[in-house]
C-alpha cells in the first residue's frame, strides 16, 4: 500500500537516464527533456519499473527477471526505451532499475505499471512538469 511517506521517497528520488545524460524530478520542467522528446517526436513519457511491487522488496534477481519481462513487452509493443535508474536522495533503499519510454501515453503506462504491481510511475508531457501517478488501488485508505 501506499502511504505519505512513500510517496514522500518517490518523490526524493532522482530518475536517471544514463544514456542521454538525463536526471528527471518529479513536480519540475525540464529543459533538456524537453530538448530529447522534440527529438524525438515524442508528446509524452513514462519511468517505469517492475522492481518491487507494491514496494515489497525482492531479490535483484527477482526483480531482473521481472524488469527483462517489462521490456521484452515494451519491445513487443514497438517503443523505443532506454535504461534508467530510481536514485533516492536519502540512499533508504536500494536504487531501481528502470526504463524511460518515450511515446507511452498515461493509460499505457499505468496498464503496465499496474501489470507489474507498481504503487505509481513517473510520467510526463512536452514542457509541462513531471508527475507522479499513484495507481488507486495502491492508496491506503
Amino acid at each position: 500500500m501506499l502511504t505519505k511517506e512513500l510517496t514522500e521517497s518517490y518523490k526524493a528520488t532522482t530518475y536517471r537516464v544514463p544514456s542521454l545524460n538525463l536526471d528527471i524530478r518529479i513536480d519540475e520542467k525540464n529543459p533538456l527533456l524537453d530538448f530529447i522528446l522534440k527529438n524525438k517526436n515524442a508528446e509524452t513519457w513514462a519511468f517505469i519499473t517492475a522492481w518491487n511491487p507494491e514496494s515489497r522488496e525482492l531479490s535483484i534477481s527477482e526483480n531482473r527477471d521481472r524488469n527483462q519481462d517489462l521490456l521484452t513487452q515494451l519491445k513487443s509493443e514497438g517503443f523505443a526505451i532506454y535504461k534508467g535508474i530510481g536514485i533516492p536522495d536519502a540512499g533508504d533503499w536500494t536504487p531501481e532499475e528502470s526504463f524511460f519510454v518515450p511515446s507511452i501515453s498515461q493509460k499505457q503506462a499505468l496498464e503496465l505499471a499496474k501489470e507489474y504491481g507498481q504503487n505509481a510511475i513517473v510520467f510526463g508531457a512536452f514542457e509541462k512538469k513531471t508527475v507522479l501517478l499513484v495507481l488507486t488501488s495502491s492508496l491506503k485508505s
